[in-house]
Parts: structure tokens; sequence; C-alpha cells
């Protein structure tokens, strides 16, 4: 019986382990990344893409994204 009650707690003791490790494992989100901006007047409209991290700007045209150009 002893030996049953030991690996009912090793058990509960690796389950209570992995909670831990899972529990701090800490993912940034990559919803900070970009940057949504829309412009335009009532007939176009202009989708403007900013990656925070590079500094990419890109325009959608369409249904295709295009890089844009920063100023200098």
């Amino acid at each position: 019986m002893k030996n049953l009650k030991d690996k009912i707690i090793g058990l509960f003791a690796i389950i209570g382990v992995m909670v831990l490790l899972m529990g701090n494992n800490n993912l940034q989100s990559e919803n900070e990344r970009y940057q949504i901006s829309t412009t335009g007047d009532g007939v176009l409209r202009y989708i403007y893409l900013l990656d925070t991290r590079t500094g990419e700007i890109w325009r959608k045209k369409g249904n295709v994204w295009i890089e844009e150009m920063p100023p200098k």
C-alpha cells in the first residue's frame, strides 16, 4: 500500500512542477509590434502599417501590401 501512495504523491509532484514551469513561460504578444492607421476621404481610403521594431512602413493598395520608403 505504501508503494502505491508513493507513486501517487510522486505523480502529483511531477504535475505540480510542470504547472509551475508552464505558468512562468512569458511570451510577448506580437500584437504590440504593428500600428495600423487609416486615412482618406469618402472615395479613396489608404491603410498604413508601421512595424515598430524595424520602422518599415507598408501601404495597402487593393489586396497587395506595398513597402513605402520613409521620408529622409
